[in-house]
Order: structure tokens, then C-alpha cells, then sequence
């Protein structure tokens, strides 16, 4: 099996799709190394079901289960973390792009990063434990 790692360095205003690793193996797990984000996770239509920020001297790890919905909002200016996860890499079966949600780069892109940095910050530091979710 390949093990697969890397280093992201995130500005605040940059949007993921929320996606998912389909495949048992797509274990994610993401060690903060600088600033802050929040996680967040979502269930199969969209709606948030749960945050989990990452700050230092906090929270500074989570493992993301395989074939869970989920994406990251930066808290700070600029994020450093470090990524692991086992499987081959292949750009076409990586990961798995949520259709409810807009595309990088599209129109609606900004309005839906606004509302998830909303919801991460609700309860910073924390969890959202409410169900939360915006139409698209």
C-alpha cells in the first residue's frame, strides 16, 4: 500500500469543494502545523453536521473517515497543516466532489466559503452540533 503525504499552505479566502475519499483505505488524517481552520463534516444532502476546529495548543489533529463529506475553512490569514493518507494517488479516484455543493471558482463559491466560515465561528473553539445548511 502507497502512503501518501503533504503539506498544504492555505490563504483565508480559499474555497474546497466539500468532498469525499472513496475508498476504505482514504483514512485523512490532517496535523496543524500553523494558524487555525475548522473542519467541517456534512451529511449526504448537504447539511452541516458537525465542526471541529483546529488551533494551536488546542485541537492540533483529526482523522477524517473514508467516505465522509467534509472540507476546511482558514480562521487565520494563512495555514500550514500536514496531510496523510494511504492508497494510490489518482487524480479520478481520489476523492469524490459533492454535487450540492458549487464549484471552486464559480459565482456562488463565495456565498457558500461566507457561510461556512459562519458556521465554523459560531462556536469557535468547538463543535457545531446543530444541523445548518444553505441553499444552493
Amino acid at each position: 500500500m502507497v502512503f501518501n503525504e503533504v503539506f498544504n499552505f492555505i490563504l483565508q479566502d480559499s474555497y474546497m469543494q466539500p468532498h469525499l475519499h472513496p475508498s476504505a483505505e482514504k483514512i485523512e488524517r490532517i496535523y496543524l502545523i500553523r494558524g487555525a481552520m475548522a473542519v467541517l463534516f456534512f451529511d449526504d444532502r448537504g447539511a452541516v453536521t458537525k465542526v471541529t476546529v483546529l488551533q494551536k495548543g488546542r485541537t492540533e489533529f483529526i482523522e477524517v473517515p473514508a467516505f465522509t463529506w467534509h472540507t476546511y475553512v482558514m480562521l487565520d490569514e494563512s495555514v500550514v497543516s500536514y496531510e496523510t493518507m494511504m492508497g494510490e494517488y489518482d487524480p479520478k479516484t481520489w476523492k469524490e466532489f459533492a454535487e450540492w455543493a458549487p464549484l471552486e471558482n464559480s459565482d456562488k463559491s463565495v456565498a457558500y466559503l461566507a457561510f461556512l466560515k459562519t458556521a465554523a465561528t459560531n462556536r469557535m473553539p468547538g463543535t457545531l452540533s446543530r444541523n445548518s445548511r444553505l441553499p444552493i
